[in-house]
């Protein structure tokens, strides 16, 4: 396993959220304005960022945590994460990251904890 994508998607524990916690975020995310499921750019992208996604989604892959319906999501408009991967994120780690929770929607699951 990767453990430098293990700790960068993660944090430092490397611990994911319980699933429930992550279906529930991935609930909300699926009726957020701001689940943009027309870009899929990490795909076929080349750089450093679409390859630490990849090497992110593998590690995920891996450890065989999903949510129902997780095709679905796509890259938040807000701050331009995967939300496959987002969902599973310790909050500490997300709040550690983000400067701005103004540009979420008022309906986001990280604006509702924070």
């Amino acid at each position: 396993m990767n453990i430098l994508a293990l700790t960068e998607w993660l944090g430092a524990g490397g611990v994911p959220v319980p699933g429930e916690e992550a279906q529930r975020r991935a609930d909300i995310c699926l009726t957020c304005p701001l689940n943009r499921t027309d870009v899929n750019l990490w795909d076929k992208a080349k750089g450093a960022v679409a390859e630490s996604i990849r090497d992110q989604l593998e590690v995920k892959h891996q450890m065989e945590i999903y949510t129902h319906n997780e095709t679905q999501l796509g890259i938040c408009e807000a701050c331009g994460c995967v939300l496959k991967l987002k969902v599973h994120v310790p909050l500490p780690h997300i709040l550690n990251h983000t400067p701005d929770l103004q540009k979420f929607d008022k309906c986001c699951w990280i604006r509702d904890k924070a």
